[in-house]
This record gives C-alpha cells, structure tokens and sequence, in this order.
C-alpha cells in the first residue's frame, strides 16, 4: 500500500497533545559471560562482537546444542533419594528482526554439531563399505553350507555316518545364522526439516538428536495444521525425554523408539510469534504446553551501535569449542545404562542439593501465591525442568563427571533469572500488554500506510502483525482513542431507518505533524 498523504493542518492549538504510550516490551536482564561454560564463553564472545549481534543468541544455541548431546547419554536426579528423574534436553531460540543476525550467530554456534554429523557420516560410509564385504562373505557362507546338505541327502550311503554329517552342517548352518553381520547404524546430531516418521527412524538408532530450524515459525505452523496431531503429540512426548513411542504403519510395519527425546531450537520474528501466541490461545489445543516447553527463548536488546570488526578469529578458542563438544559426544564410554535399561544418571552433592532445595521450594510457593497469568504460570512451572537440566549441562561441560556442584546450580539459578526476564518481555502479547497493537496501530498512521481517516475494518483487513483480527483492531484503536492519538465521529445519516451509527476514526494532527 503507498503511504496516505498527510494532511495540512493550520491549527493544531485546538487538539489535545498526545499522551505517550507506555513500553509495550518488558526491560530484559543482560547475559553474563560466565553464565557459560569456560570452554565457550571465549568463543561466544569473539562471535558476537565479529557478527555484531547479542551475545545472547550465541550463548542460548550453545547451551541448547549441548542439551541435545547430554541427553543421549546422562540425566539428573535433582532430589537426594527420590527417583524423579530430569533428561536434560532442551528447547528454545532466540526472537528478533531479520536485521538482528539472528542466523549468523546459531549457524557459528550449531556449527560445532555440524562437524560430528560430517564425521559421524564419513565413519558410517566406511563402515558400510566393511558391512557390505562381511555380508557377501556370509552369503557364501550359507550357499556352500546348503551345497553340503544337498550333497549328503543325494549320496546318502552310510545313513550312520551321514546323519552325523547332515547334524554338522545343520549346527554350522546355526553358527553361521548367528554371526550374521549386522548392518551399522549412522549416529545423527542433528536434523533440520525431518518428517515424524523419519524422525521415528533415526531415533530408534539415536538416543537424541537437535531438531534445527532457522525459521521456528513454520515448525509451528505445520504442527497448528488439521491431520498434524499425532506429529504433534510426537513431538510434546519428545520434550520429556523418556518415554517410548511406537510407530505402526501399513507397509512399513512398526517402528519403536525406546526412548523419544529431541531438542529443538531456532529463529522466530517477533510478528509471527506474537500472531502464533493469540493463535495458540484461542485454538483449543493452545494448552496442551507446546509454547511453554520453548524456555530457552530469548528476546535480547541490540548494541546501540555497529562496529565494522575484521580480525582474524582466536585459534585456541575454536579448539576449545570443539574440543568440548567431542569429549560430550564420548559421554557414552563414560555412563553405561544399567541392565534394567534406565538412563545413567547424577545427583546434586550435598551442598547443591540444599541450594536447589531452597530454590525449588521458593519458585512453586510463589506460583501458588502470586496471581499470575495462566499461560506464563505455565511457563514458569516448566522451570523445574530447566534449572537442574542446565546445571547437569554445565557441571559436565567444566569436566564434572560425579556429583554436580555448588557452582553449576548457582549459575543455573542465575540462567532461569535471566530466561525469566526474556520470557516476560515473550509472553508480553498474553500478558495484558495491548499496547504492541496500539503502537503497531500508531506507527501505521504516521508513516502514512494508514489512512488518517478510517474504520476499525479498514485496520484488520491490510492483516498486519498484532492487527489483524476485529479483536485485535478494536483494542488498539480504544487504547489510541484513551490516549488521545484518534478522535471518533459518529454518522447517523442511517440511524432513523434503523441501521446503527457508522464510526468513523480521524488521527489527531499533532501525530502526524510530530513525524514530518
């Protein structure tokens, strides 16, 4: 649409002055470095300031990254005695404009799983090609033990010595069953755009994987679509980490993953989150939890200025990355499953498990007590999940392979005050905050993509973000009306046939003016 002319007012001393509108985004507390492990913090820092972006998109992929390799391996106890038991994969993003170099930043941190997938794949080619002489072995194998059996029921003389023959071979024919080579499965790290079904197959091999996408908003898309709702439910099993799951298909026959765990991660504008979040709410599925399980999600603030940095990047700190991330891959060598099939697992020592004690005691008190919106209390009450989860991620990172210490949930802690803060600013859209449609509604008068004369019909209809249900429309343009940024005017020219009276919203001239 082309921007609307404005008009020209001579008088603008008969208008009231616009009232400003309150901050629709909530203030967001800024990550500390040492909130990572030693071992990335160098890494991330040199990232962000060579890509220009905030150093929270790079902190928050790491951290999800190394969920997704922990989990294959290890979980938590976060009680003492109790078996109530954490896996600690992890889903989340990271929210901002296309000009926030959102994807640069999760491509520098996802990048150290693409090179174990590139290894994991290269190792699987040559153990293929080893497969593949072993069965053209075994093959033969069998076919020369047939052409003994055959040969001994067609020259059967000595039927004695022959059954004593014909048992040989039929014992050799068992031996030979039973070292059958079996073909090699391909260890996976990561996928980016898998169908369920697939997803089913590799995690019957895998015992996590990273689900990657660098536009979170048509993952969420696809699973809000009618004939999704097994994929979805797929995916809320995967967030737990622990559950089997079984695939039954005709022709395919069925699949069973022992153990469903994914974590997921990605990039999302903050238009089409906000659409998705009413969206969410107002669809009856809206509660089953698929938003809230996104808790490593942040909405970070943009340096204030641009650096142009060119310098080459730090050799030590790119070893560390990956040094750490292969010596997670090898966790498995370390943490065997017990013969019952249960996860390997650690609990907190002593001094920890107080700190985290006290901790989760405060944080489901206050959400028995304080009034809290529905959606956010769920949120929140995720976090039970998320704080020992990252605690066991960093006590492994520092090299910690018995009990997780002090410092590790003293720094999660630390990370769910600060996810906190982003949620809060996430949430913002369900959490009362319409003034993101009366702003979004004001920018669109000012910069003349708006008529300065216009009905509430005439917003929803351009379906822009935060304005494009009567709803949505109808709020803003009350807020503005408060605030003193629209007048109404009613017509009754149709009033005495007994239509209702047509309203019509004229912008007051101080606004545009103020903007020329």
């Amino acid at each position: 649409m082309q921007p609307q002319p404005k008009p020209v007012v001579k008088n603008l001393d008969i208008y009231p002055d616009p009232e400003p509108l309150p901050d629709s985004l909530p203030s967001v507390r800024k990550f500390e470095l040492d909130m990572l492990p030693s071992a990335l913090s160098k890494r991330a820092e040199e990232a962000a300031r060579s890509i220009q972006a905030p150093i929270d998109f790079l902190a928050v992929a790491f951290v999800v990254a190394l969920s997704s390799i922990v989990s294959r391996f290890v979980a938590i106890r976060p009680k003492a005695h109790d078996n109530w038991t954490v896996v600690p994969n992890l889903w989340g993003g990271g929210v901002g404009r296309p000009s926030t170099k959102k994807s640069p930043s999760f491509t520098e941190a996802i990048s150290s799983l693409d090179r174990l997938e590139g290894k994991s794949a290269q190792n699987h080619e040559s153990a293929l090609d080893a497969y593949e002489q072993d069965r053209i072995v075994h093959e033969q194998r069998i076919i020369a033990n047939k052409q003994t059996i055959k040969g001994l029921l067609k020259n059967s003389k000595d039927a004695e010595a022959d059954a004593k023959k014909l048992e040989d071979a039929k014992s050799l024919a068992e031996e030979i069953t039973k070292a059958a080579p079996e073909k090699p499965a391909c260890i996976r790290y990561m996928s980016n755009d898998p169908t369920v079904a697939k997803l089913g197959e590799i995690l019957a091999d895998n015992p996590s994987l990273l689900v990657y996408r660098d536009e979170l908003s048509g993952f969420m898309a696809g699973l809000e679509r009618h004939g999704e709702e097994s994929a979805r439910a797929f995916y809320l099993e995967a967030w737990s980490g622990n559950r089997p799951f079984s695939f039954d298909r005709i022709g395919r026959g069925t699949v069973r993953v022992p153990r469903t765990c994914l974590s997921v991660f990605g990039g999302i504008q903050p238009g089409p989150l906000a659409k998705f979040m009413r969206e969410t709410q107002r669809n009856s599925r809206g509660n089953d939890g698929l938003l809230q399980r996104f808790q490593v999600m942040v909405w970070p603030d943009l340096p204030k200025r641009f650096e142009f940095i060119d310098e080459p990047p730090d050799k030590d700190a790119w070893r560390e990355t990956t040094e750490l991330f292969e010596n997670m891959a090898q966790l498995g060598g370390e943490y065997k499953t017990d013969e019952d099939g249960d996860m390997p697992y650690l609990r907190f020592a002593p001094d920890a498990q107080v700190v985290f004690s006290r901790w989760l005691t405060d944080h489901e008190t206050r959400l028995r007590a304080e009034d809290i919106p529905e959606c956010f209390e769920a949120h929140l009450g995720k976090y039970q999940k998320l704080v020992p989860a990252i605690a066991l991620i960093l006590y492994l990172a520092e090299g910690g392979r018995e009990a997780v210490d002090l410092d590790s949930i003293t720094k999660a802690i630390a990370w769910a005050k600060y996810l906190e803060s982003h949620a809060k600013r996430i949430y913002a859209p369900l959490m009362g905050a319409d003034f993101v449609s009366a702003k979004t509604l004001g920018n669109k008068l000012k910069s003349g993509a708006l008529k300065p004369e216009f009905r509430v019909r005439d917003v929803y209809r351009n379906h822009w973000a935060n304005l494009s249900t009567p709803d949505e429309a109808r709020t803003a343009v009350d807020i503005l009306e408060d605030y003193h940024w629209i007048f109404a005017h009613e017509d009754f020219t149709d009033q005495e046939s007994g239509g209702r009276p047509t309203v019509t919203y004229k912008a007051n001239p101080k606004i545009l003016e103020d903007n020329k």
